[in-house]
């Protein structure tokens, strides 16, 4: 009788036990808002600390696959009813399946303080047929920040397309970053590792930068003697 009340107790939780845990491994920065249903099969908006990004979803987890220590979990768009993902997750390692996710390129700016006050514009798209994380590394990321775009002021920074595809390196992945179009050359990379994420990027004027372009560019990084801006960025493991 005790073991049927605690199982019907676990699976009549609210969806609203998710919001905390999801704070906690953003570090606030995203959340789950808006939750209704219960844990398992529910629905929310993930939102932005500021609320500047809000994508709202719907997400169900497979029972069955539970008794063998695995999460499997369905999440789709609540207004498109697009699938957006399929998540396994199974002690410390976490997998993706089939992931194609469109976000406003705000989500950029909330991670990086010299860009407050400042307007990212633009979409980012995540494609990801199969990646791997955690214990083994696996699959392919793919990353496009497309119409990418900085603005201060009246001066708008081009980036035109910006780029990377991300693959298995030691414990952990490794990217090249590039774009094509937009007012400066973008160059870089990406290292993903168990203790933290970090990305160099380069920003180089080309002989078509407008003036304007030069002399924001500095706000971003410190330059080099090239007159590139070189831009380091670096996010510790979530708690």
């Amino acid at each position: 009788m005790i073991a049927i009340v605690v199982i019907a107790a676990t699976l009549l939780a609210p969806a609203a036990v998710l919001e905390a845990p999801l704070a906690a491994r953003t570090q606030n920065q995203v959340r789950l808002i808006e939750s209704g249903g219960l844990w398992w099969k529910g629905q929310g908006t993930l939102a932005l600390a500021d609320g500047s990004v809000r994508l709202p979803v719907t997400w169900r987890v497979e029972l069955v696959p539970l008794l063998r220590g695995l999460t499997v979990t369905h999440v789709v768009d609540a207004k498109s009813h697009a699938a957006l993902a399929t998540i396994i997750a199974q002690a410390q390692q976490v997998d993706v399946r089939n992931a194609r996710v469109r976000v406003p390129a705000q989500v950029v700016g909330a991670f990086d303080p010299r860009l407050q006050g400042m307007t990212v514009g633009g979409s980012i798209v995540v494609d990801a047929p199969s990646f791997g994380a955690g214990k083994t590394a696996s699959g392919q990321l793919r990353v496009a920040w497309e119409r990418a775009r900085i603005v201060a002021g009246d001066t708008v920074i081009d980036l035109g397309t910006v780029a990377m595809v991300a693959t298995p390196s030691g414990d952990g992945w490794a990217a090249t970053v590039g774009n094509t179009g937009g007012d400066v050359a973008v160059t870089g990379t990406l290292n993903a590792r168990r203790n933290g994420i970090d990305v160099a990027l380069s920003l180089r004027p080309t002989a078509a930068t407008p003036s304007s372009v030069r002399e924001m560019l500095p706000l971003l990084g410190s330059l080099d003697g090239s007159g590139a801006v070189r831009i380091a960025w670096h996010r510790g493991p979530p708690p």
